[in-house]
């Protein structure tokens, strides 16, 4: 059985890394395509997105080793997302602050299509924190919330609350 969870979070965790990999570049891609420059209307948001991304990275890889049996300090590890938890929802702040510096500033820059583009990457990193952290999204069936595997970990007695 262990063999086969592990099989799952090693396919998990390539596959977020090739998401990882594609969104970076599609991000990239666009940037560069529209003309902008480096325009933090979407860079930000794809920031964290890639952030985001890499922490789920991180959290299978950790499934992987732990299905493993190569993790020594299941505290520490579930301590750093734990303080990752407490850190996006600032992070996520960045980008609402960020654009209402711009209205203020210069408020015909907001009706750009890289802010377009920007709210849909921040929708995008904002449900894959949700699905990491807080309520498995692919699970949820009729209105029922369910834990994540990591939700369900970090209010585990064993880890960090």
């Amino acid at each position: 059985m262990e063999e086969e969870n592990a099989r799952r979070y090693h396919r998990f965790l390539v596959s977020e890394l090739i998401t990882v990999f594609v969104c970076g570049y599609l991000i990239y891609t666009v940037d560069t395509t529209l003309g902008y420059g480096t325009d933090l209307r979407f860079m930000i948001p794809g920031a964290l997105l890639i952030l985001v991304l890499l922490q789920n990275c991180g959290y299978w890889g950790y499934r992987y080793l732990l299905a493993r049996g190569r993790v020594s300090d299941r505290r520490r590890v579930l301590k750093i997302f734990a303080f990752f938890k407490r850190l996006m929802p600032v992070l996520f702040l960045l980008y609402p602050a960020g654009l209402i510096f711009e209205i203020f500033t210069d408020a015909s820059k907001i009706l750009a299509l890289i802010t377009l583009f920007g709210g849909i990457v921040f929708i995008l990193a904002l449900v894959e924190h949700i699905g990491m952290y807080y309520i498995d999204i692919k699970r949820m069936k009729g209105g029922k919330r369910q834990p994540s595997e990591l939700a369900a970990e970090l209010s585990d007695k064993g880890g960090p609350s």
